[in-house]
């Protein structure tokens, strides 16, 4: 699966939820780590984990970052109003 050695596989975390990392399959046949909390899938490129939350695929299929309804994504759009922009 995954060349990270154990000691970091170990103490590594979903930066979404905080929740523990496990070894698995991407659809591509790649390795990637799922959280067993949230389920979402970060890639591993070269025995590399990229733990960015944008860039993590739902194990359930989506993309967390396509701005769908499922993904969760609250983040203000340009035109709408936030801190900061009245």
């Amino acid at each position: 699966m995954t060349t990270i050695e154990p000691w970091l596989r170990e103490i590594l975390r979903c930066p979404s939820c905080g929740g523990p990392l496990r070894d698995a399959v991407g659809p591509l046949s790649g390795p990637e780590l799922r959280c067993t909390r949230c389920s979402l899938a970060y890639r591993v490129d070269d025995g590399i984990p990229v733990l960015l939350v944008d860039e993590a695929r739902d194990a359930g299929g989506g993309s967390a970052s396509d701005g769908g309804p499922e993904s969760g994504d609250d983040r203000l759009s340009a035109d709408e109003p936030g801190p900061g922009r009245e």
